[in-house]
């Protein structure tokens, strides 16, 4: 039913080992998509200069592009200051992505430095009608961490990073995510 195998051998470098291999092949029942609701976040302090704020720009319009009509979502820029978009969130209609791929065109590493605390704070406030995620674009050189942190926690939202540049802050990264 679930289409899976297994394959089991002696060893032929070790006598009396056996080798074994098996393939799980699970049927998942609903493959119905959910709508997606998600406040997007980038960072645009002076550490994503270069290629990092390309990379930024780049994986914004992937994700754009792949937003459907029934999902939502909002776009916010911060260093030492954040920038919404909008107050709310946006449906992925094709005049919404059209708007949205003008802005992220115009995102550029120029915002100081990185108060990440006080970005998601503000980023968690736009108005969604429901439940929501986060999904924070950033190299992840942040002052504060642990601040940034409780701010997530506190949320009740689920925050999703996206680790940009040659040497990400993995460790504070993987700590938020």
């Amino acid at each position: 039913q679930n289409q899976s195998s297994a394959i089991r051998c002696l060893d032929a470098s070790v006598e009396g080992q056996t080798a074994l291999m098996a393939n799980f092949s699970p049927r998942v029942g609903d493959h119905s998509k959910k709508p997606v609701s998600a406040k997007i976040l980038v960072d645009c302090s002076g550490s994503m200069a270069g290629d990092s704020i390309a990379a930024a720009r780049n994986a914004l319009h992937r994700i754009v592009v792949g937003l459907e009509p029934v999902d939502k979502f909002s776009l916010s820029r911060f260093g030492s200051t954040v920038e919404h978009r909008s107050r709310g969130m946006w449906g992925g209609t094709a005049q919404a992505k059209a708007s949205a791929k003008r802005w992220i065109d115009s995102v550029d590493a120029n915002l100081g430095g990185t108060e990440m605390a006080g970005a998601l704070t503000s980023t968690i406030a736009i108005s969604h009608g429901g439940q929501s995620d986060i999904l924070l674009i950033t190299d992840g050189e942040i002052q504060g961490i642990d601040e940034v942190i409780d701010v997530a926690q506190q949320s009740g939202h689920r925050v999703f990073v996206v680790a940009i540049g040659a040497s990400p802050a993995e460790v504070h990264l993987r700590r938020l995510a």
